[in-house]
Order: structure tokens, then sequence, then C-alpha cells
């Protein structure tokens, strides 16, 4: 079974911890609910974050690069191609089913 430590509930302004397990500590002390901040140490189990505020490039950073996406897009997908026609021996077998 997968363990469920804890659940980070983020709006605009606040970013709210809410533990389930003893395993969650913020700083040097188990926690139960706590508002997190900058420069928090967060253990979940056997994994240690430390918290802090994005800066505008870090979060630039992280954008898709638009044009290699649609560069990667048009690549993957199919050519359009006009069919040749039909010739008179392949119309009088579709005429016949």
């Amino acid at each position: 079974m997968l363990a469920q430590h804890c659940v980070i509930l983020v709006n605009d302004s606040t970013s709210l911890l809410k533990s389930w397990d003893p395993k969650t500590w913020l700083n040097e002390g188990t926690v139960d609910e706590a508002v997190l901040s900058d420069g928090d140490r967060l253990v979940v189990g056997p994994v240690e974050f430390r918290l802090r505020t994005a800066r505008e490039e870090d979060l630039i950073a992280q954008l898709p690069d638009i044009e290699q996406q649609s560069n990667a897009a048009a690549a993957l997908m199919p050519t359009a191609s006009t069919p040749e026609p039909l010739n008179e021996s392949e119309l009088d077998e579709l005429r016949q089913l």
C-alpha cells in the first residue's frame, strides 16, 4: 500500500501543510498542520525538502518552449497527400461490390 504522509494545499498567498503521518516533520518536529514559509525544512518519510519562494526566472525557465513544441508536433503529424485517382479497372471492381 502506498503511504500517504501529507498534503500541501496552495492558494494565491498561502501554502498549508496537513500531515497524516508521524513521519512528516516540519523543521525539527512532527506536525499536524502548519502554514509553510520560505526556508522551512519539510521531511516526508525518507525524503527531505528545503522550501523556498520561487523567483521569476525560476518560473520562466519552467515554461514550455512553444516553438520547439510546435516543431515537434509538426514532425509527428502525418503529411496529407492526395490519393492517386482510380483507374478504370479499379472503378469497375468497386462498381461490382
